[in-house]
């Protein structure tokens, strides 16, 4: 006798902590000799699951960047001032690249490698907005958490400024601003990310830190081959 098995009800999942729903945390994605893009990609699709606890539409305009799914639209803040405003949306653009040159793309700084020899940029440009977009949510949680008497608007304006504004036109940065205004209060975010609160927010603490070695590594390979800046 078959017994058919019901999806969780609404009331579940939201009873299941953050961090168990992360199919892969950046604390797990290999390092040694290069930042694994496979594995580097599918961390970056929970960043998306942890922007849906803002609860705010007007951080779809970062989920539309780190998303595998969802294409560039207009309403995109940095579509009018982008020179990537015609590609698919970025991680995306990274895994196309890996699908189609899996022998020069096991790791991300392969494929910076490979693009440059080449002079056919097709996922570098991506790649760079992608880590510019992750150092943004980095550093705004990563202040937020060391300031606990602090907003998360203020925290993830601060994060902005340090991070995205610098790429954006004059036309972009009011909008990331009223964005930032809009982030839930920390009151009601943290309690969101599930319980028991201590452990919750030892895996987020380790969750940050393993994208902070990501991208303080990306950072010192760009520098060094002269790929830019994130």
């Amino acid at each position: 006798m078959s017994t058919e098995v019901l999806p969780p009800t609404k009331n579940q999942e939201e009873d299941v902590p953050f961090y168990k729903t992360v199919k892969r945390s950046f604390r797990d994605v290999r390092i040694e000799g290069g930042v694994r893009t496979d594995e580097f990609c599918e961390a970056c699709d929970a960043v998306i699951q942890f922007f849906d606890l803002f609860n705010n539409a007007a951080f779809s305009v970062v989920q539309n960047d780190l998303s595998s799914k969802i294409a560039v639209r207009s309403f995109h803040p940095w579509y009018l001032d982008n020179p990537l405003k015609e590609a698919s949306p970025l991680s995306q653009k990274v895994r196309e690249r890996l699908a189609a040159n899996p022998q020069t793309s096991e790791t991300l700084e392969q494929i910076l490698i490979d693009e440059k020899q080449e002079n056919a940029p097709f996922a570098t440009g991506a790649l760079t907005w992608l880590l510019r977009s992750l150092k943004f949510t980095s550093l705004g949680l990563r202040l937020n958490m060391a300031n606990q008497k602090e907003e998360l608007s203020t925290s993830m304006t601060k994060a902005y400024d340090q991070t995205l504004r610098p790429y954006h036109g004059f036309m972009i940065r009011p909008l990331f601003r009223l964005a930032m205004n809009v982030c839930p209060y920390r009151a009601k975010f943290y309690p969101s990310l599930g319980e028991p609160e201590d452990v919750v927010m030892q895996e987020l603490d380790q969750w940050l830190a393993g994208l902070e070695v990501i991208l303080g590594r990306m950072t010192e390979f760009y520098k060094v081959g002269s790929y830019g800046s994130i």
